[in-house]
């Protein structure tokens, strides 16, 4: 599950918006869904069960980075990414500062956000960050907030 975690975070960070940082709020669910999955099936508890549900998993972030918008990212970006963040991991010196300073300003920005996808990005990529060694991948994530797409009238506007 590390490696799916991380390649979710990559394609989240490689698909940031170019012009303001923000979050791909598609590709956002890529890292909470896969969560989610992870605790279903720790429920579950049966091995191909897991296993099954992992690689309709990686079906699907396949068919949506190459269904949306900006299609699935170039090499060129994703080696970006990956030069910076590949094999990036925040030293366990600097755990505890880290902690305290800037995974607080993350929490306190995520907490007033209208936008409620962006508390569970931070709890989950905090998480993650801490389960799986501090890669900083997961820190950088935390911060790259989404917006709320514009999907339409929040009420119907179809009258018969």
């Amino acid at each position: 599950t590390e490696e799916l975690y991380k390649t979710s975070v990559l394609a989240y960070l490689v698909t940031r918006d170019e012009s303001d940082g923000h979050g791909n709020f598609l590709v956002l669910h890529l890292i909470t869904s896969l969560w989610g999955l992870e605790q279903v099936l720790s429920v579950i508890d049966d091995e191909k069960i897991s296993r099954d549900a992992l690689k309709c998993y990686y079906a699907a972030m396949v068919g949506l980075l190459s269904t949306s918008a900006s299609g699935i990212p170039s090499v060129e970006a994703i080696d970006d990414v990956l030069a910076t963040f590949g094999s990036s991991f925040d030293s366990n010196d600097r755990i505890q500062d880290l902690e305290k300073i800037e995974w607080s300003a993350i929490v306190a920005r995520a907490i007033p956000e209208e936008e409620e996808h962006n508390i569970k990005l931070v709890y989950v990529t905090r998480e993650l960050w801490r389960r799986y060694n501090y890669w900083t991948g997961f820190r950088e994530a935390a911060s790259a907030f989404t917006l709320t797409p514009n999907i339409g009238p929040s009420s119907a506007s179809f009258k018969a």
